[in-house]
């Protein structure tokens, strides 16, 4: 499952394009390897600005949309990519608070 995600909000949009069916499949795989007692944990990352590694955390994005793969399947067009990057990136710089990384964590035992 792909989902192409797009924020706009002033001069600043952002473009993703995630994979996340591991996600959902993840606990199946666990299974089909042997583990029981599978569990879905939310393993969600929270970063402040003031946070020592605000920026670092935050530029995650900008080296995410370095890749050419979402234009090299059709999903936008370079001059899109490459506008988002600058856009995000002037917006980490001026205008950013908080970023939430929606993560999740799956365990089990064999």
């Amino acid at each position: 499952m792909y989902a192409l995600i797009t924020i706009t909000k002033e001069n600043f949009t952002l473009f993703c394009l995630l994979n996340n069916q591991i996600t959902d499949d993840l606990p199946d795989y666990f299974k089909e390897a042997g583990f029981h007692t599978i569990e879905v944990l939310d393993a969600d990352e929270i970063y402040n600005v003031g946070d020592d590694n605000f920026i670092a955390k935050l530029g995650i994005w900008s080296k995410v949309a370095g890749s050419s793969q979402m234009v090299e399947e059709g999903y936008l067009k370079d001059e899109d990519r490459l506008k988002a990057i600058e856009d995000y990136n002037n917006w980490m710089a001026t205008d950013a608070k908080q970023m939430i990384m929606k993560l999740k964590e799956v365990r089990g035992k064999i």
